[in-house]
């Protein structure tokens, strides 16, 4: 940030180049050590790093893309209204004079995809930043990993501890995050078979009676684009974001501008009745059937095709993905069923009370 490039940038985009945009900052260092060569003092880790990033999914071919488009991971990816990193780089064109004389897009990208894949976030001093840290970005990511890192005041160093005893002559390996492999195929450029933490997207899609800004208020904040509102989850009920999920299909659910207001009670989106909680349940789970539909291709097929081992690196991380994908949503789809049964048993017993007591009154 405080170097040459970061305070021209600083100057040129305010708006833009904050104080927390750590990892922009890093990318156009990382770039203009790049460009002295030899001349640069990182120019030794700088060759260790890779010259391209063909598994990251912004390098995609044709082909590798169009297997994608079963997930809603391809919309994300290749249907956005706009190429950020091509915006990114036309505006530090625009405002910095020389910069795209200097530095082709190809080279841009390949530092913002060095620093999205490679970078550490460290704590120095309170302030939270990102740091690119020689042979450390070598670990792979490894759910049972060995390692945590921390930085040290004293030393003016980023180290990395042991958690664990490590074997002799094994990999050792570092944690990324939880990561679901939408979010690892995106930014690292790999999938996880068999993924504990996989994660599928769940798009509610807001009724026209309801007014956007209301259901915008009551989903967290989120913003609801074309009168929708995305979630990522995994199977489980007690799920942050399944939880979101249900809040915004109570909304939904709701038959009048009254039942609106009973369940903005006290600003909470709360259990309102068994047929608000039903109608609810019934929208979550409509909305799961139609992401599912979405595959041309089911569990099965998907499996038949990782068993090819000829099957060539990126295709098959995006087998994998959408297998993730469709496994969550299926599973997700049985959780809704059982909280439909749920819901069902106590209503069910009530009302054969209901019955019993009608019916001794009846006799009497």
């Amino acid at each position: 940030m405080s170097s040459d490039i970061g305070l021209e940038v600083k100057k040129a985009l305010p708006d833009l180049y904050t104080q927390e945009a750590t990892h922009l900052y890093l990318s156009l260092y990382l770039l203009e050590q790049r460009s002295l060569g030899k001349e640069s003092y990182w120019f030794p880790y700088i060759a260790t790093l890779p010259k391209a990033y063909p598994t990251m999914t912004v390098n995609f071919s044709e082909d590798e893309q169009s297997l994608l488009k079963e997930s809603n991971l391809y919309h994300e990816l290749y249907e956005a209204p706009s190429n950020l990193l091509r915006d990114d780089y036309n505006l530090l064109c625009n405002h910095m004079i020389g910069f795209c004389f200097d530095h082709s897009f190809d080279d841009y990208k390949w530092a913002r995809l060095s620093v999205q894949s490679r970078s550490f976030s460290l704590d120095i001093d309170g302030v939270t930043a990102s740091a690119l840290i020689p042979y450390a970005d070598m670990f792979n990511h490894g759910p049972d990993h060995h390692l945590y890192w921390r930085y040290n005041a004293t030393t003016k160093s980023a180290q990395f501890c042991a958690i664990r005893d490590v074997e002799g002559n094994v990999p050792i390996f570092n944690s990324y995050g939880l990561l679901g492999s939408r979010r690892a195929l995106e930014y690292y450029g790999f999938a996880i078979p068999e993924n504990p933490v996989e994660t599928a997207l769940v798009r509610l899609n807001i009724p026209e009676y309801l007014q956007a800004e209301r259901c915008v208020k009551v989903s967290g904040g989120r913003e609801a684009l074309f009168n929708r509102v995305d979630y990522h989850v995994v199977a489980k009920a007690d799920d942050s974001e399944f939880l979101n999920a249900l809040v915004m299909a109570r909304v939904c659910a709701a038959q009048s501008i009254q039942e609106l207001r009973e369940l903005d009670l006290f600003g909470k989106i709360r259990f309102l009745s068994f047929w608000n909680e039903w109608r609810a349940l019934e929208f979550l789970e409509a909305a799961i059937q139609d992401a599912l539909r979405n595959f041309s291709h089911d569990i099965a097929a998907d499996q038949n095709l990782l068993n090819d081992p000829k099957l060539p690196f990126n295709k098959r991380n995006v087998i994998i993905v959408r297998l993730g994908e469709k496994r969550v949503l299926t599973n997700l789809r049985t959780v809704i069923q059982d909280l439909k049964l749920a819901l069902i048993i106590p209503m069910g017993c009530f009302s054969l009370f209901v019955c019993g007591v009608f019916g001794y009154l009846l006799l009497q």
